[in-house]
């Protein structure tokens, strides 16, 4: 379930659009999505932070001095 609510709740921001319906290889329909622009520009920034937190750290496991 939670994947589910993941994409309603960015669906729901903005960040992605439903596509139309497709039948996927294995013949089930499949609802597939579209990253939108602001999607995009959110994402960078997240990842910008997640960088960020990722280098704190490392620079903290490897003992360096806070700047």
């Amino acid at each position: 379930v939670f994947p589910y609510a993941a994409i309603y709740r960015i669906t729901q921001a903005g960040y992605l659009t439903e596509t139309k319906k497709k039948t996927a290889p294995d013949g089930r329909l499949r609802q597939y999505y579209r990253i939108t622009e602001e999607g995009r520009v959110h994402l960078q920034e997240m990842l910008a932070i997640y960088r960020t937190f990722l280098h704190g750290v490392d620079d903290i496991l490897s003992g360096k001095e806070p700047t």
